[in-house]
């Protein structure tokens, strides 16, 4: 009897010891999935990404999002929604579906797009950029979810539709610009400067702006330009300016109507 006694005790004893265990390690996993959650807010949060879970099997869209507006990381909420297939702009759509299917059969290692869906209210269109893979396979290999991140680029692309129409515009422009760095040194010209003082963009490129110089002003008169450049940010008025031809003949300078301004270096 004594024995059988010993024997059940043991045997509670070992049950509960293997119990403790198993909640310890259930313990510990909901640490790690709670860390996992965690990094994954942080990462959605900082970056502005969203992360997108699309169901090949029930056409089926789930998105995550962090709220970017939260002030610090320990206020930030999770926002979830589901959807069925998204709405991608129509003359979007056919390359998004060419993309999408070199990526499932194989053609590309990852899926990438840069295209306007229809985000909060419809009929506000927004520019995504979309990159994903194929995150679950069935038993013969078929493609049933692909999983990615997304962001809004709207600004940038709007902002690159600026430089565009800004560059097309200095270009084509018949007054001559010159781009200058903070040592004076040419870093861009337009065609209509070389049309207009004869040298040619390989030739001004890293060169001073003082090769325009024609020694009919003193060299303080041109220190004074420079400085109101520097403290107002801007100067303009007439200038005597040298042509290239002027340096292997006897043609003469021209004096010129001439604007500076100063402008911050622009971020990338």
């Amino acid at each position: 009897m004594g024995g059988t006694l010993a024997g059940l005790g043991m045997a509670a004893a070992t049950l509960a010891w293997r119990a403790r265990r198993q909640v310890r390690q259930l313990q510990a996993r909901n640490r790690d999935l709670h860390e996992r959650d965690q990094h994954l807010k942080l990462a959605l949060w900082a970056s502005g990404e969203q992360l997108w879970d699309y169901d090949l099997r029930t056409r089926r869209l789930r998105w995550m999002l962090a709220d970017e507006l939260a002030p610090a990381s320990a206020e930030i909420t999770m926002v979830n929604r589901e959807e069925g297939d998204p709405t991608i702009h129509r003359d979007d759509l056919p390359q998004v579906m060419r993309r999408l299917a070199d990526h499932l059969e194989g053609r590309s290692a990852v899926f990438l797009s840069e295209h306007r869906m229809e985000l909060g209210q419809p009929g506000q269109w927004h520019w995504v950029r979309a990159r994903g893979r194929v995150a679950e396979r069935g038993a013969d290999g078929t493609p049933l979810r692909v999983t990615g991140t997304a962001r809004d680029i709207s600004v940038h692309r709007r902002a690159d539709a600026e430089r565009r129409i800004a560059s097309e515009v200095l270009l084509n422009m018949s007054e001559a610009v010159g781009v200058l760095d903070r040592n004076l040194h040419f870093v861009w010209v337009n065609p209509a400067f070389t049309r207009i003082t004869g040298y040619e963009e390989a030739q001004v490129l890293g060169a001073p702006l003082r090769m325009l110089d024609t020694g009919n002003e003193p060299a303080a008169l041109l220190e004074q330009r420079l400085q109101a450049v520097r403290q107002a940010g801007h100067w303009s008025g007439d200038n005597w300016q040298r042509h290239r031809e002027a340096r292997k003949s006897s043609a003469t300078c021209a004096t010129t109507w001439c604007a500076t301004s100063m402008v911050a270096a622009a971020s990338t």
